[in-house]
């Protein structure tokens, strides 16, 4: 079998076998370490799969079961996100892998109890505020090697803002607690959203102003032109 078959056969086992059963070492290291060796292949597919998949396990496994491949694994894909990679991605296949693999997180965030989300929070939203397009920050380029940006750093820009925007009102205390805590991140999302929303006030009168060209256009060329009722046929010079 495949490396993606033995993944999809391990969650079913997971899922539908008895508690008593999938949480002995025997079984569960060997599970795990195969989870760990697909998050690490070369190839994207994998990794992909290995991330919707634990993501199913942690959602929807008892939490004696899920526990320890939360501890396991979601340190790796902690890591991934805070990537050079996963911050400018190449191509859909390392797209895919960041909106899944943050996803996840929001997942385990779901899942948490309130009073530890404040932690899974303070993991989460730095990434989501690193993955914003800030031209007039220096610091990420002296901090890592240049890797010229790709046609998706804009579409991450988006679902990043998105995302903001999202768990700010859906843990409030807990985000607000986050912010005030860290006023470097909070400037660059209060300039983020600002961008933003600049760029959607130009987009929209653009959008009007070819529309009204197209109106005009429209009432040109439907203009009634003047029509010579005076029959001349017999008009002559003589």
């Amino acid at each position: 079998m495949d490396e993606v078959t033995v993944m999809l056969a391990i969650a079913v086992f997971l899922l539908h076998a008895p508690a008593s059963v999938v949480t002995v070492a025997n079984l569960q290291y060997p599970c795990i370490n195969h989870f760990r060796q697909c998050f690490q292949s070369n190839q994207p597919v994998v990794r992909l799969k290995c991330v919707q998949t634990i993501r199913s396990i942690f959602a929807n496994c008892e939490l004696k079961v899920s526990t320890p491949y939360i501890h396991a694994l979601a340190p790796r894909l902690i890591e991934h996100l805070y990537s050079d990679q996963s911050r400018n991605p190449a191509n859909e296949h390392e797209m895919a892998l960041v909106l899944e693999g943050v996803t996840t997180v929001e997942t385990l965030i779901a899942l948490a109890e309130p009073q530890n989300r404040i932690q899974m929070l303070t993991l989460l939203v730095p990434i989501l505020i690193n993955y914003l397009d800030d031209p007039d920050d220096k610091l990420s380029t002296m901090q890592a090697p240049p890797r010229s940006k790709s046609k998706f750093v804009g579409a991450l820009n988006d679902h990043a803002i998105q995302w903001l925007m999202k768990i700010g009102p859906k843990y409030p205390q807990e985000f607000k607690t986050l912010m005030a805590q860290a006023p470097q991140l909070r400037g660059k999302l209060e300039a983020a959203i600002k961008r933003n929303q600049l760029n959607a006030s130009l987009q929209k009168s653009k959008s009007e102003a070819a529309n009204a060209a197209a109106r005009n256009s429209a009432a040109q060329q439907q203009k009634p032109t003047i029509q010579l009722k005076t029959d001349f046929s017999n008009f002559n010079l003589a």
